[in-house]
């Protein structure tokens, strides 16, 4: 027979052994994917650090699913103001696609300084796949310092003339791409 401690121990065991194969985190749910399957791909919104103003995603001249649906599944996503939709992207599990054009669109020449404008803020895209965060491995000098940063960025502001500018000296040559 055994006794108090040795069934202890064997339903610790039990747990702990059972736990290895069950991973879950409240309000996100395990997907398993086979090759080929369609991984799904969810909007969020266009934040930046700078401004602390987000905007929808298709506020702006994005690419648009036919029917834009709102995906939030939790109260917390809510709460936080997270406006999670549904996106024309698609991912295939195991399959690597490269330059696929999604759709055309026409931007006036308004839809270009708003654009503009987001990229000189440092606005980023947020996108979920998998009900997982997208972001971006950012270095500094150094390689191998690097940081991980939520979202993309929409572009980068480059200096137009660079190459004249030896000292390294911001200035007003400055443009969105």
């Amino acid at each position: 027979m055994m006794g108090p401690s040795a069934v202890c121990v064997l339903v610790l065991l039990g747990v702990l052994d059972a736990s290895h194969a069950a991973f879950y985190l409240p309000g996100i749910a395990p997907s398993e994917f086979q090759g080929g399957d369609e991984v799904p791909v969810t909007v969020n919104k266009l934040n930046s650090v700078k401004t602390q103003l987000p905007f929808d995603y298709y506020r702006f001249n994005f690419c648009e699913p036919e029917e834009v649906k709102n995906k939030n599944e939790n109260l917390g996503e809510v709460l936080a103001g997270e406006k999670i939709e549904t996106s024309p992207y698609q991912f295939f599990m195991g399959k690597n696609e490269y330059c696929k054009i999604l759709c055309k669109t026409e931007n006036t020449a308004e839809d270009m300084r708003a654009f503009s404008e987001l990229i000189s803020r440092d606005y980023r895209a947020e996108w979920i796949i998998d009900n997982l965060p997208v972001g971006m491995r950012m270095y500094d000098s150094d390689p191998s310092d690097f940081r991980y940063e939520r979202g993309m960025p929409l572009g980068y502001v480059v200096d137009e003339d660079d190459d004249n500018n030896e000292e390294g000296e911001e200035g007003d040559d400055k443009k969105a791409k």
